[in-house]
């Protein structure tokens, strides 16, 4: 769809977004077509089922994970049950990890509960 636009035209909708408007044309486009894989970067995810309910900690309970951090045991089954829950293919994750699109992993621990919040980039 972005291919057939105009530089200009290319960069307009890049600073709606709020992206980075340095490149050559096929950059803005990868990064307008990005954007629109993550719709909704930087907007509160919003899970519509009425029977899923969960409080989620204050944002100012959340710290960085690093080698310190001590985190509850993660297999593959709980990620593909991730996965599985929001209808995503487990290689997509990988992809993103293995290509630097994971910015910052943070946690907070409530209870016996521990919350983990990504942030990754929509654009390359």
């Amino acid at each position: 769809m972005y291919s057939t636009w105009t530089v200009p035209q290319l960069k307009a909708e890049l600073k709606t977004k709020g992206g980075t408007l340095k490149g050559r044309k096929a950059n803005l486009v990868t990064r307008l077509e990005c954007f629109d894989r993550n719709f909704n970067f930087g907007k509160q995810q919003v899970h519509e089922p009425d029977d899923v309910k969960m409080d989620l900690p204050s944002i100012d309970v959340y710290r960085d994970i690093n080698a310190s951090t001590s985190l509850p045991p993660v297999t593959k089954q709980h990620i593909q049950l991730y996965y599985n829950e929001f209808h995503k293919k487990q290689v997509d994750g990988l992809q993103l990890y293995e290509a630097r699109f994971l910015v910052v992993v943070r946690a907070a621990t409530v209870g016996e509960y521990t919350f983990v919040k990504g942030l990754t980039r929509a654009s390359i």
